[in-house]
């Protein structure tokens, strides 16, 4: 555990720390020399279970089908851009409404 990140941690004794994303990129752009790296193909990037009792098929089959829906609308893409690889979210139209489409009144 690292207690305050403005007071680094001894790394005299060893050449490489573990931590999750977030805290090491934080880390890295406001310490020159430290670099974050993030391990390819290690599997689901996802720490993600979905629980389910033995015997519940229709429950699995609904996991399933709801998570291929994800990955083909683009979710899963957006979701691995923005949570695992940092990239910024691109900004969301206005949803539609009768008060702005319909009626041209400004906000």
């Amino acid at each position: 555990m690292v207690p305050d990140y403005r007071t680094l941690p001894d790394f005299a004794r060893s050449t490489r720390r573990s931590w999750t994303l977030e805290p090491a990129g934080a880390l890295a752009r406001s310490h020159p020399g430290i670099t974050r790296w993030v391990p390819q193909n290690l599997g689901n990037p996802f720490l993600l279970s979905y629980l389910m009792p033995r015997g519940s098929e229709v429950m699995v089959h609904f996991v399933n089908y709801w998570q291929e829906l994800r990955r083909a609308d683009g979710m899963r893409a957006r979701e691995v851009n923005y949570w695992i690889l940092g990239r910024p979210r691109t900004a969301a139209a206005p949803r539609w409404s009768v008060w702005r489409n319909v009626l041209h009144w400004q906000e």
